[in-house]
């Protein structure tokens, strides 16, 4: 049983996945579709395709990429609610 005021880890894990992977989906749209933001190609886009080398505008990239955000995001969500509950319950 957690204690009272607890971050569920296993939670902000599937939302950081889920919310992660969304974002890129939409962001491989958008790139495929041809859509052009100025400020989102010349920041984001680049940032998205250095920290996931699948990455890229095509269908495969963008499914390579969703799956590498989700994964990555879920597991740094896991690691910043572990890290909470541990200082929480050390300190707290």
């Amino acid at each position: 049983m957690a204690k009272e005021g607890n971050w569920s880890v296993k939670g902000l894990a599937y939302a950081s996945g889920i919310l992660c992977g969304a974002d890129c989906l939409i962001m491989g749209v958008f790139m495929m579709a041809g859509l052009q933001f100025a400020w989102w190609n010349r920041t984001i886009y680049p940032l998205y395709r250095s920290m996931l080398p699948g990455f890229g505008p095509t269908l495969g990239g963008t499914l390579i990429g969703v799956v590498e955000a989700a994964i990555g995001a879920a597991l740094i969500g896991a690691l910043i609610a572990w890290l909470y509950n541990a200082c929480k319950n050390r300190w707290g």
